[in-house]
């Protein structure tokens, strides 16, 4: 996507944006990349966890997942189904609520 300078902002250029999946490490990468400049681009990754790698995660924290969302809509994690569509096939991101874990 080529992006505009902002308007207002000093040393604001065209820019132009990219950005991928790293399915490996697991990874959402944003690359950033100056038009007059190219070799000085940018890249941030962040690091993204399904809602499996959260639960294994949690293990031993004494925190527990009481909740998760995709775009206002609760998600049940626990049921055992496999899908190939819905909500969070699609999300950029979902919403996780913690909670101390209950005592066993």
């Amino acid at each position: 996507m080529r992006l505009s300078p902002l308007h207002g902002v000093p040393g604001s250029v065209e820019m132009v944006e990219r950005c991928h999946f790293d399915p490996v490490q697991c990874r959402w990468i944003d690359e950033w990349q100056p038009t007059s400049a190219p070799d000085q681009a940018l890249a941030q990754p962040v690091r993204c966890y399904t809602p499996a790698d959260l639960l294994l995660l949690l293990e031993g924290t004494g925190l527990a997942l009481a909740r998760i969302e995709v775009d206002g809509e609760a998600m049940d994690v626990t049921a055992n189904r496999i899908t190939r569509s819905g909500l969070l096939m699609e999300a950029w991101c979902y919403l996780a609520q913690l909670v101390r874990a209950k005592k066993s």
